[in-house]
């Protein structure tokens, strides 16, 4: 759990310096440097989507690790006669 809110305070912080980073006057870009920031932002959309579906995996594993866990503790305990 301890690196899932790592994970997430790290994300968190780094939203905070690109959302920051919009306070530049804006250029007129050509099209070549529009391109690249048009790929630049959909693979960063798409990290980020990968990261925010790999943080559900583990917090979902974790939960069911924990909720085996505790089947198998009462499990036991009602089979120790």
């Amino acid at each position: 759990m301890k690196k899932v809110f790592l994970t997430l305070t790290i994300a968190g912080v780094a939203l905070v310096f690109a959302s920051c980073g919009n306070d530049a006057p804006k250029t007129d870009l050509n099209a070549q440097e529009q391109a690249v920031v048009d790929s630049t932002i959909v693979d960063d959309e798409a990290a980020s989507d990968s990261l925010e579906a790999a943080i559900k995996a583990q917090i979902g594993t974790e939960m069911d690790t924990a909720s085996e866990e505790s089947h198998e503790g009462h499990d036991h305990a009602g089979h120790s006669h």
